[in-house]
């Protein structure tokens, strides 16, 4: 017994022995990741710009694109009508005549869904897809190989929203409103209700599908003005309003921080997000195409009087403004992952936020629009959709 006692009693030792020597070496990591965290954060000014120009290196690669040739492209679209194309996380979207098709990145159809809208819009976001009839009565949300939900109202439908959460708000006029706000969660169930009595140009909601913005605008003394007001969908009254702006506001847009990108007819707002105003940018031009997501907003403009393009980039996390001059119209503009994407006659141009290039593509074919997928473009024609690849971003 007492060979057993002593033998446990040993143990006991050891795993003390051991237990401390744990601890001690837990304390050595946290102090040495600590350390380390240290070291970064006062030397970043050194190594983060070198990463940066990795990553400018990176994406500049679409300069080294090719036009795919294969079996399923190019996509002849010649004799089909109401073509439009988005993409999502894994996989891009269709419409033309009568219906929208899901498709794979090499082309394959997934899936095809019968849409006979009169004024059909389609809106994407990374898992789903909203097609709706603008001025009818139906809209429809599916994802990369089912439908998940339609819908057909009472009301005419002015315009809806996709949110990346799946919920949907759709904006209808009705005997009592001008315009009357509904949103459904991702199910197409009905969560909320809102209307002020003004008239609804625009909606924006957030990530996590429990609020929104939404622009409402009025006249008075002969001129428009906008209040840009903040809903929670668990709460009856509001969150908060902006003062009234000086606009017709066109669409709205979060920010990272939370704030509100607000493109209006003739000038940007940046609301933060107690809609208090942060910026204004003034247009000197007429209005032509705009684009914002997250801390970037991107304006073109035509210059009176001349053949000229301007195109502007806006950088929240700053307040800076960029811009340039280009002798050619711009077709088309979009915003995916930080980067900036534009098209001329000639060339598919990226730009970071600070209106940096990061590369060109020399295009053979004129093209009307894009849609940026994971590692390739899609490119929409008059006659067909090519496929660019560019390789991957990083």
């Amino acid at each position: 017994m007492a060979s057993v006692n002593s033998f446990e009693t040993d143990m006991k030792k050891l795993r003390r022995k051991r237990k401390r020597k744990r601890a001690a070496k837990n304390t050595m990591v946290i102090f040495a990741v600590l350390a380390l965290v240290l070291v970064i954060y006062l030397t970043n000014g050194y190594w983060l710009p070198y990463f940066e120009g990795i990553l400018d290196r990176g994406i500049s690669s679409i300069e080294n694109g090719e036009i795919e040739e294969s079996e399923n492209y190019p996509i002849d679209i010649s004799k089909r009508i109401n073509v439009d194309i988005h993409t999502m996380n894994d996989c891009w979207t269709l419409y033309s005549d009568t219906s929208l098709q899901t498709r794979g990145f090499d082309g394959s159809v997934i899936n095809t869904y019968y849409m006979p809208y009169s004024s059909p819009i389609v809106e994407a976001a990374s898992k789903r897809t909203l097609v709706y009839d603008m001025g009818g009565y139906s809209f429809s949300v599916v994802g990369k190989k089912s439908e998940v939900f339609s819908k057909k109202l009472t009301n005419q439908i002015l315009f809806c929203e996709l949110g990346e959460s799946g919920n949907v708000a759709v904006v209808t006029s009705t005997e009592k409103y001008p315009s009357y706000l509904t949103i459904y969660d991702k199910n197409g169930t009905e969560i909320y209700r809102w209307a002020d009595g003004n008239l609804i140009t625009s909606v924006a909601l957030d990530s996590s599908g429990s609020g929104c913005v939404v622009a409402s605008a009025y006249a008075l003394g002969g001129s428009i003005k906008t209040i840009v007001t903040a809903l929670d969908f668990s709460k009856t009254d509001i969150v908060s309003k902006s003062a009234p702006l000086e606009a017709m506001v066109l669409d709205l847009e979060y920010t990272k921080k939370g704030g509100i990108w607000v493109v209006g007819d003739t000038a940007v707002y940046r609301l933060d997000s107690s809609c208090a105003l942060d910026y204004t940018f003034s247009f000197n031009y007429d209005l032509d195409m705009f684009a914002a997501e997250d801390d970037i907003a991107v304006l073109t403009f035509d210059k009176a009087g001349t053949k000229d393009t301007i195109l502007v980039v806006l950088d929240a996390s700053n307040s800076t403004s960029s811009e340039k001059t280009y002798s050619e119209d711009i077709k088309h503009i979009d915003i995916s992952d930080g980067i900036v994407y534009y098209n001329t006659k000639s060339s598919l141009c990226t730009m970071d936020k600070s209106g940096n290039s990061l590369g060109d593509f020399d295009l053979s074919a004129e093209y009307v629009s894009f849609a940026v997928g994971s590692d390739s473009i899609l490119m929409q024609g008059y006659y067909s959709i090519d496929k660019l690849s560019f390789g991957d971003k990083d």
